[in-house]
């Protein structure tokens, strides 16, 4: 590492690093990054769709502007078909951070009658919603039904120690 690529390689090893950033959860410099990566993208007269969808993560997590966030994230979907569930996730996920239950709802259902694939995450969003609305007991039964999934799952995983992190804190509000 250390060294740099040349031109036009150097202009694209940037756009492969949002997702790396992104999983990082590292928004600051995903927000430092866009701008140069979407004028990288004007100057070679190309569309990197990925910009999309780290504009959402930056809106959702960052600015906190769920609504922006969404759109950031349709329009990704309106222009690549994605066969993961994890950006409809995250649309559910807005809906359910902007307070609209009934959207975050029935996006997560709209999924689980898909044939999308990781489908089965929705089960972590389900319990942060139920838990949002007061029905801990639904919350604990859909974050049970995650973590019986991800049972052999590498104990580092990060989803799966965040829904470990999350039974606790449920259980403690039965």
């Amino acid at each position: 590492l250390g060294k740099t690529l040349q031109k036009p390689f150097s202009d694209f090893d940037i756009v492969n690093r949002i997702e790396y950033h992104i999983y990082s959860e590292n928004w600051d410099i995903l927000n430092k990054m866009l701008p140069e990566i979407k004028e990288i993208a004007l100057s070679y007269g190309i569309t990197f769709e990925d910009i999309l969808f780290a504009d959402g993560y930056v809106y959702e997590y960052l600015h906190k502007d769920y609504l922006k966030a969404i759109e950031y994230y349709n329009e990704y979907l309106d222009i690549k078909a994605n066969r993961y569930a994890d950006i409809h996730i995250a649309i559910a996920r807005c809906y359910r951070l902007n307070k609209d239950f009934k959207s975050a709802l029935k996006k997560l259902d709209e999924i689980n009658d898909s044939d999308l694939l990781y489908k089965w995450d929705t089960n972590y969003e389900y319990a942060l919603l139920y838990q949002d609305k007061g029905n801990i007991r639904k919350a604990i039964n859909y974050i049970n039904l995650m973590l019986e999934h991800y049972k052999h799952a590498d104990p580092d995983l990060k989803k799966v120690n965040k829904a470990k992190a999350l039974r606790e804190e449920l259980n403690k509000q039965l």
